[in-house]
């Protein structure tokens, strides 16, 4: 799930990379689609659009969160079957246009994983760490 305003967008894909990234509503690059590129999940784009770079994925009662800064213009992904067979996939982009070789590139993260109850008590329990990251 990716926030979004006060909602959260439920990101459920179909299949494996169809609709299964979302980007930041100021994110509008566009990066070209080289036909031998194999990672489906890169140019899968979602429908939805998130407002704050933080997400969570559930699975046996616990959540994996991940915390970005707004400035690194992360995108996420998931999958139903990204894990293997059965299993969900959380995944995160951090894309360079026009980079250059032998230039430092970085961003920043901060991962939890804590018992799910609900996605208030995560925004609860991660709300320090989101401040720290300029949320």
């Amino acid at each position: 799930m990716a926030a979004l305003a006060s909602s959260w967008i439920r990101g459920v894909t179909p299949s494996h990379g169809v609709l299964a990234t979302h980007r930041s509503i100021t994110d509008d690059r566009a990066f070209r689609h080289d036909d031998d590129f194999p990672l489906t999940l890169v140019f899968g784009m979602s429908n939805s659009r998130y407002t704050q770079p933080w997400y969570f994925g559930v699975s046996h009662s616990m959540a994996l969160v991940q915390i970005f800064r707004h400035q690194d213009a992360i995108r996420f992904s998931q999958s139903p079957s990204g894990g293997g067979r059965g299993n969900p996939a959380w995944d995160f982009q951090f894309l360079i246009p026009d980079y250059r070789v032998g230039q430092r590139y970085q961003f920043v993260m901060r991962t939890a994983y804590l018992p799910y109850e609900t996605p208030k008590q995560l925004e609860s329990e991660t709300e320090r760490h989101r401040q720290i990251l300029g949320h």
